[in-house]
Formats: structure tokens, C-alpha cells, sequence
């Protein structure tokens, strides 16, 4: 019980540091996106 209580916590800490990672990948797509779009209006 002991070795399946440890794989459990660190399966929690790996899933949420992929889910910060794919929060801010996220974020930076966004921007990169708002960016995309905010040049686009200045050329019209």
C-alpha cells in the first residue's frame, strides 16, 4: 500500500506540472494569436 500511495503522489505532481506546462504554452499561443490578429486590423 505504502509503494502504491508513493506512485500515486508522484503521478499527481507529474500531471500537474504537465498541466502548468500546457497552461502556459497556452498563454504564449494566445498571445501569439492576438498579436497575429492586432497586425492583421492594422493592415486594413
Amino acid at each position: 500500500m505504502v509503494g502504491l500511495k508513493m506512485n500515486s503522489v508522484e503521478v499527481l505532481h507529474i500531471s500537474k506540472s504537465f498541466d502548468g506546462h500546457v497552461v502556459v504554452s497556452d498563454l504564449s499561443f494566445d498571445i501569439r494569436a492576438g498579436l497575429l490578429m492586432y497586425g492583421k486590423k492594422t493592415n486594413y
